[in-house]
């Protein structure tokens, strides 16, 4: 049983050096709004969807735009805020159809109906780990001690994977939810 396993870690560490060292694999898009079509005739429009791309000449979905649309998860941390806009994080990856190299994305709504794609909201702090469920909330009276001078100050709290442990992190947001920047006392709980 050992060897298995340790003959199926060497295949995971081959096969992961591969990939992502592969030029068609899309690089995860930095501090840019992820473009999305939300006017499709199929695509629904009372719920949120993850960003999909459309050819521009003839508005049609084609196969090879599939790579693009990505993978969306369990939304996170869903708030609305003092100047009434609705944050929704999600579990992201933008750079394949599948599960992994989860991100938390971010769309923002005056309605709930219509949703603007904002950049990616927390990223994983390593290349093998990713941001898992958790929420996010508006720290108003401070009670977390990050935002001394401001009540618009946002935490998210959420389970960080690695490859040796699931542990939990915070990371906190200055600017109403756009941007995170993780605590240094991370993980805040960790079992081992």
């Amino acid at each position: 049983m050992k060897l298995c396993a340790t003959a199926f870690g060497v295949v995971v560490a081959l096969v992961g050096g591969a990939i992502s060292q592969d030029p068609t694999i899309p690089a995860v898009p930095t501090g840019t709004p992820i473009p999305g079509d939300y006017n499709g005739p199929y695509r629904p429009q009372v719920h949120f969807t993850p960003p999909q791309v459309r050819d521009s000449i003839s508005y049609r979905i084609h196969e090879t735009d599939l790579a693009r649309q990505h993978f969306m998860n369990d939304p996170n941390g869903m708030f609305l805020d003092g100047n009434g806009t609705y944050h929704l994080y999600y579990q992201y990856n933008p750079t394949a159809t599948v599960a992994g190299n989860q991100h938390w994305g971010h769309a923002t709504s005056r309605d709930l109906y219509h949703w603007i794609n904002q950049p990616i909201a927390i990223f994983p702090p390593t290349s093998d780990s990713g941001v898992f469920s958790g929420s996010a909330v508006v720290d108003v009276n401070n009670t977390s001690g990050f935002f001394p001078d401001q009540d618009n100050g946002v935490v998210a709290i959420y389970t960080l994977n690695t490859p040796t442990a699931q542990v939990q992190e915070i990371s906190y947001s200055f600017d109403g939810g756009f941007t995170f920047t993780a605590f240094a006392g991370n993980p805040v709980i960790d079992v081992g």
